[in-house]
């Protein structure tokens, strides 16, 4: 909304707005039963799929501007994937702690593991079905881990101008002088700039 110049008040304000919204649509459809949970996920897969397909087909198509390399999004690049391959802990963080962002994927498995009362054979659907949940989500991840570190650097500044430093296989040195706030270790938003290359 801010990039469109379509806030409401502020960036503040809007995310709780559009929060209080969809807390409240979420607790009507929890409130009229169970069936319509069932329904309302049906669509959320979709959507979900749809996202997937978009951030995949989006490496494919590769940076639209020059701010987007500048940004580390460089498109596919056999060179960074290989750059990216190896863990690059920063201070405090360890394997562990980077593993904990995996753990929603589990609890949501779980959840649905909680509204399977109208299956068949519970008995043997349910540890099947939390196992093959568990194997794709597993493979989601990887994929799109492996991708989005096929086409985005580690680091990035975002300035033009040093843009030729950020297209090497590591761009570490363009850092050194300056604080990077882009590319994989410090752009939280890495997916959504793949993401708007399909829409241009």
């Amino acid at each position: 909304m801010k990039e469109n110049n379509a806030l409401m008040i502020d960036e503040t304000n809007d995310i709780r707005i559009v929060g209080f919204i969809t807390v409240t649509v979420l607790l009507g459809v929890t409130l009229i039963g169970l069936e319509w949970v069932v329904r309302t996920q049906m669509v959320l897969l979709v959507v979900l799929l749809i996202s997937i397909l978009n951030a995949i087909i989006g490496t494919f198509i590769g940076p639209k501007n020059e701010l987007s390399k500048a940004q580390g999004f460089v498109g596919l690049n056999f060179d960074t994937f290989v750059t990216n391959l190896g863990p690059s802990f920063q201070s405090r963080e360890n394997f562990f702690s980077v593993f904990a962002i995996f753990f929603p994927a589990a609890t949501g498995i779980l959840a649905g593991v909680n509204i399977s009362g109208d299956l068949k054979n519970a008995q043997k659907a349910i540890p099947k079905g939390t196992l093959i949940a568990i194997l794709i989500s597993t493979l989601i991840y990887l994929v799109l881990v492996w991708f989005s570190g096929s086409c985005v650097v580690r680091e990035a500044t975002g300035i033009v101008s040093v843009l030729a430093a950020n297209m090497t296989s590591d761009p570490r040195p363009s850092c050194e002088n300056q604080k990077c706030q882009y590319g994989l270790l410090h752009d939280y938003q890495v997916s959504f700039m793949i993401l708007k290359t399909m829409n241009g």
